[in-house]
């Protein structure tokens, strides 16, 4: 599990966003409590515009770690942000760098 996540990590870097959510889905499956790849998951979904799965995601890794601030601040920005609308029309930008797992 911790070899997908520190390869999500180097996709994610390499701005390889789908193969980053891949590894980092995989890693997720092998071990459900590696919370910053939950995390990881969110920023991407974010960046994707993909506001409801990057809740989901979220709130996974909040179920994990409640006391994580950073997670925190994750969740609230998504709440704060409006969907992007059809007129929109901005391009996604990233939120950061990518955690790396423990």
């Amino acid at each position: 599990a911790e070899v997908w996540a520190h390869l999500g990590v180097a996709m994610q870097s390499l701005d390889r966003v789908p193969e980053a959510i891949e590894s980092y889905r995989r890693s997720v499956r092998l071990d459900p409590t590696l919370h910053v790849c939950f995390a990881n998951l969110a920023t991407l979904h974010a960046y994707l515009q993909e506001r409801e799965r990057a809740q989901a995601y979220i709130e996974q890794a909040l179920a994990l770690d409640a006391s994580n601030s950073t997670y925190s601040q994750i969740r609230q920005h998504l709440r704060e942000v409006p969907p992007p609308g059809p007129s929109d029309g901005a391009e996604p930008t990233s939120e950061g760098s990518p955690a790396a797992p423990p």
